[in-house]
């Protein structure tokens, strides 16, 4: 009786705690400095950040020196307004903003007569001026587009620079000391690690991804190879972020099914020289995806299934000891 207070209070201080822990990787950052016409710093605008596919918003001041810096922004596309009393009011949109990125987007604001509003639809640089990680992303559409053998996660990353292959197979193995198939830069199969959504997702021994995420449900695919900041400090390697889709305001999904059989399958090279029949397959892997709102603006909701069936027998070439070998005397095979 004497540690429940304590106790419920370490426990909300943790539950407290988690969401400034995890969104430095789930989310990213908007910054900028707002100006008046002559190039002056204005501080105490209001810069406002509306996410279009949930209106949800985000503002903060600009300090002294007209600096203003939005964390933890949840990714999507927003539109910035900027605004000060006095002068016309500025609004930038189609501002996407992605997995640990920083996004920077500068404002100068014009001395108003009346009241009005600036649209700018120019996107910021593509150029990544606030870090020197060296990174390499997938968005959503760019997932869908690529081909990936067993709808794999990790086959993503095969196109990341300083992607090499293991010449022994038995990767990604949970049962087995194998590792991990993510290898960057010459580090081996141990030196990956996995987050998805904030959350590490490594195998504690192996650094093996430890849950994979269906394809369909992932909104960006990341993979750090150098310089990246000390909260990844684990991979000694590469750090995978995978960022899942979340509802928005409006319903959207998919649905899809692969199959594989043997009838569209032509014999192997040692089947027909074996005279066997082709190996029977029978896969089909299906699943679906379903998001949008419960209340509009406020509450939403995202769902994904995927299942894999294998039936079917397969061929194996193998060695069988003749009877005159099956002996423990060495002259016997000879």
């Amino acid at each position: 009786m004497y540690f429940k207070k304590p106790v419920l209070v370490v426990f909300f201080v943790l539950i407290l705690a988690v969401p400034l822990l995890s969104a430095q990787t789930v989310s990213g950052t908007l910054i900028g400095r707002i100006t008046d016409q002559t190039g002056g710093a204005i501080p105490g605008a209001t810069v406002t950040a509306t996410e279009q596919s949930t209106q949800a918003q985000r503002s903060t001041v600009t300090d002294e020196e007209g600096n203003y810096r939005i964390p933890f922004a949840p990714l999507g596309e927003y539109v910035l307004k900027f605004s000060m009393p006095g002068f016309k009011t500025v609004a930038h949109s189609n501002v996407e903003v992605r997995l640990n990125t920083t996004v920077t987007v500068d404002a100068q604001l014009a001395v108003a007569e009346r009241e009005e509003i600036v649209t700018v639809t120019a996107e910021p640089p593509a150029v990544n001026t606030t870090s020197g990680e060296l990174k390499f992303s997938y968005n959503a559409q760019q997932i869908e587009d690529k081909p990936v053998m067993g709808r794999n996660m990790l086959s993503l990353a095969a196109d990341v620079p300083g992607f090499q292959t293991n010449p022994v197979s038995g990767q990604d193995n949970p049962t087995a000391s194998s590792g991990s198939s993510v290898q960057i830069n010459g580090t081996g199969t141990r030196a990956a690690t996995f987050q998805t959504d904030g959350v590490n997702n490594d195998d504690s021994s192996e650094n093996q991804a430890r849950q994979k995420v269906n394809l369909s449900a992932i909104r960006e695919f990341q993979v750090l190879r150098n310089s990246f900041a000390a909260e990844f400090g684990r991979g000694a390697g590469a750090v995978i972020l995978v960022q899942t889709k979340s509802g928005t305001n409006s319903f959207h999904g998919d649905a899809y099914w692969y199959t594989q059989n043997n009838i569209l399958n032509a014999n192997s090279y040692f089947g027909n020289l074996a005279g066997a029949k082709k190996e029977a397959i029978h896969r089909h892997l299906y699943g679906f995806t379903l998001g949008g709102p419960v209340i509009k603006d406020k509450l939403f909701f995202f769902q994904s299934m995927e299942q894999a069936k294998d039936k079917g027998a397969s061929l194996r070439t193998v060695d069988i000891l003749l009877p005159e070998e099956r002996s423990f005397d060495p002259a016997a095979t000879n």
